[in-house]
């Protein structure tokens, strides 16, 4: 298989066995998506910097909203492992999965955007 069969299995498996269904995904218009994505893509862990009074902090990127239970990293010590340092086939997978996040994503806005853009009954945007 290809990477993109492979991402399509992917999605295929988020819906039907996970039940991320497009229902499901249509509420997911905060990003976090796209954040899930960049975690699982990025070739080292993506941070965000928040700056407070004196002090400076780090946090995943990971999305806050979501249950830690679907984050499926690989962790050393709590850590979460750079994928670059994983075995090459986990490696692919963490890409897979984020394809199929990435995927998800663009389906989300597009049903957006048919629903923002359909014609109404004078035949233009509503």
């Amino acid at each position: 298989m290809d990477g993109s069969e492979l991402i399509q299995q992917e999605r295929h498996h988020q819906i039907h066995y996970e039940g991320w269904t497009e229902e499901h995904d249509d509420h997911h218009c905060d990003g976090s998506l796209v954040w899930a994505a960049i975690c699982y893509a990025a070739p080292q862990v993506v941070l965000r910097e928040e700056r407070l009074i004196g002090v400076t902090l780090f946090s995943d990127v990971w999305p806050s909203s979501w249950a830690t239970t679907w984050d499926k990293r690989r962790r050393l010590s709590g850590q979460v492992v750079n994928n670059e340092e994983l075995p090459m086939d986990e490696r692919i997978r963490n890409l897979v999965k984020a394809g199929a996040l990435i995927a998800a994503e663009v389906d989300r806005l597009r049903r957006l955007m048919t629903k923002e853009y359909s014609p109404n009954l004078k035949g233009g945007p509503q």
